[in-house]
């Protein structure tokens, strides 16, 4: 139950966001105990650039948040621009992993590992950058 409001959730955001409906079902990101999520995102083939942002709220002095990327099992680093750490920001905070895949690369699979501490996880997204 709590998987399908985190996909109902991730859903909204992604329809705040302006981005297409479909891009809501291209990542799962079941439910663990602890801080932590192992989330999996089906890649279009025709995504070239695109930005997987994780969210969070309550962020204080002592807040964490950090993410590690692979693409098609291998790890991946996320491409300039990208925030894929933060430490001690308050309120609503996010953190994001730019990827730029090469023009008729085969790559079908991003996996992210989302780790977190001294906040509330409040939903992923995966939209085109």
């Amino acid at each position: 139950m709590i998987g399908r409001d985190l996909a109902i959730a991730a859903g909204l955001v992604l329809a705040a966001s302006g981005a297409s409906a479909s891009a809501a079902s291209r990542c799962e990101a079941p439910d663990t105990p602890g801080d932590y999520r192992e989330v999996s995102c089906a890649l279009p083939a025709s995504a070239q650039k695109l930005r997987f942002v994780a969210r969070f709220s309550g962020g204080h002095d002592d807040t964490q948040a950090w993410l590690e990327a692979s693409l098609d099992g291998e790890p991946l680093a996320c491409a300039p621009g990208s925030k894929p750490r933060l430490i001690g920001e308050d309120g609503n905070v996010f953190i994001d992993c730019r990827v730029a895949l090469v023009e008729g690369s085969a790559a079908r699979k991003l996996e992210i590992a989302l780790k977190w501490s001294h906040a509330q996880y409040t939903g992923i997204e995966l939209v085109d950058d």
